[in-house]
C-alpha cells in the first residue's frame, strides 16, 4: 500500500509502486520526466533520474515536486540537476517545470 509521494531510483525496480502517484497513475513517472526532458537543451544524453521528492516550501504552503537528475548537455560532461515544479497532492498534477543545475534547494 502507498505511503509517500517520494520516489527513489531504487524504487523503479520494485514489483509494484509504493508512491501515490505511480499507483494511481501508472505513466506518472514517465510523463512526468517526458516533461522535464522536453525542456532540457537540445542535445542533451543520458538522463538519470535520481529521485522525485514532495513537500511543501513552507508550513501550510504550497507543494513542490523537486526531481534531482545527472545529464549531460551539449559541450559538457554530465552533472548534477534539478528540476520543480508546484504539485497537486489530490491529482499528482505538476505545474511548469523550472531546471536548475546542481542538487541544491533553493527558491524557484
Amino acid at each position: 500500500m502507498p505511503t509517500t509521494y517520494g520516489i527513489e531510483k531504487a524504487d523503479l525496480a520494485a514489483a509494484e509502486p509504493q508512491d501515490f502517484c505511480r499507483s494511481r497513475h501508472p505513466t506518472f513517472l514517465r510523463d512526468l520526466l517526458l516533461q522535464i526532458s522536453n525542456g532540457l537543451p537540445p542535445g542533451s544524453k543520458g538522463f538519470d533520474f535520481r529521485n522525485l521528492k514532495v513537500e511543501r516550501q513552507k508550513p501550510g504552503g504550497e507543494w513542490v515536486a523537486i526531481v534531482r537528475f545527472r545529464i549531460a548537455v551539449p559541450g559538457e560532461s554530465a552533472q548534477s540537476m534539478r528540476a520543480i515544479a508546484s504539485f497537486d497532492p489530490e491529482n499528482c498534477k505538476t505545474g511548469e517545470w523550472s531546471v536548475h543545475r546542481g542538487e541544491e534547494e533553493g527558491s524557484h
